[in-house]
């Protein structure tokens, strides 16, 4: 069984990482693509693996295999990762940190 990550709660923004299509589908099912942003709706486990659902995404129950009757599409967890918000200051940061580099001799740092 997996664990349950600290960002992966109702009402949390994430993103999904995976590319290509989704498999066991059904015609007129919405789902996320690469680089969507979502909102955690649900969180369920199915076979011991958590699955996700988003309140941008609501598709009818549908019987994804015999003998297990209906229900909502939900998406593993592993294919999405948490919106991690950033300041401008943080970015601006981040860029420029090679200048500042207190090891690295001035006239080595551009």
């Amino acid at each position: 069984m997996s664990s349950i990550p600290a960002w992966a709660r109702v009402g949390a923004k994430v993103v999904c990482v995976k590319v290509g299509e989704w498999s066991n589908t059904h015609p007129g099912e919405k789902h996320p693509r690469f680089g969507d942003v979502l909102t955690v709706r649900e969180g369920i486990f199915l076979g011991g693996e958590l699955y996700l659902r988003f309140a941008e995404i609501r598709n009818p129950p549908v019987r994804y295999a015999p003998g297990l009757g209906f229900f909502e599409g939900s998406y593993f967890i592993d294919r999405f990762r948490p919106l991690v918000a950033r300041t401008a200051e943080q970015d601006i940061a981040e860029h420029f940190a090679h200048h500042l580099r207190r090891d690295v001799p001035a006239r080595e740092r551009a």
